[in-house]
C-alpha cells in the first residue's frame, strides 16, 4: 500500500470514529430524552451517511478501473454513480420512515450530524494539506 493510500485510509477510519462517537452520544441524548425507538433511529440516519460513504468509495474504484482517462466514460460513470447513490438514500430512508416506522426528528438528526462531521473532516484534511504540502 502506498503512502498516499495509507494516508487516505488512515483519515477515513478517523472520520468513522468520529462520526461513531457523535452518534452514540446524540443517540444516547435521544434514548434519554425520546425513548429507545429514537435512539436507533439516530443510530440508523448516521448509517445512511456511512453506507453512501462507502458506496462513493467503491465507485470511486471501479471509476478508475473501468473509465481510466477518457473523459467522455468518466462523465457517464459519474451521472450513474450519483444516480445510484441517490436512490439508495432514498431506499434507505423510506426503510427508516416506512418500513421501520422509526421517528423523522433523530433519524434526520443522526443523518445531519453524520454528514456534518465528513463535511467538518473534509475542511480539515483541506487545511494540513495546504499547510503541510
Amino acid at each position: 500500500m502506498s503512502n498516499a493510500a495509507y494516508g487516505q485510509h488512515a483519515e477515513q477510519r478517523k472520520t468513522l470514529s468520529v462520526q461513531s462517537l457523535m452518534l452514540l452520544v446524540a443517540a444516547t441524548a435521544f434514548w434519554l430524552t425520546m425513548g429507545l425507538k429514537a435512539g436507533i433511529a439516530c443510530l440508523f440516519g448516521g448509517v445512511v451517511v456511512v453506507t453512501i460513504g462507502w458506496l462513493e468509495r467503491r465507485q470511486q474504484q471501479r471509476a478508475a478501473h473501468i473509465a481510466g482517462n477518457d473523459p467522455a466514460k468518466n462523465l457517464r460513470y459519474l451521472y450513474r454513480c450519483a444516480a445510484e447513490r441517490f436512490v439508495a438514500t432514498v431506499a434507505l430512508f423510506a426503510a427508516g420512515f416506512g418500513l421501520m416506522a422509526l421517528p423523522p426528528l433523530p433519524l434526520l438528526g443522526g443523518y445531519i450530524i453524520a454528514r456534518v462531521v465528513v463535511i467538518y473532516r473534509f475542511y480539515q484534511v483541506l487545511s494540513l494539506r495546504r499547510r503541510h504540502g
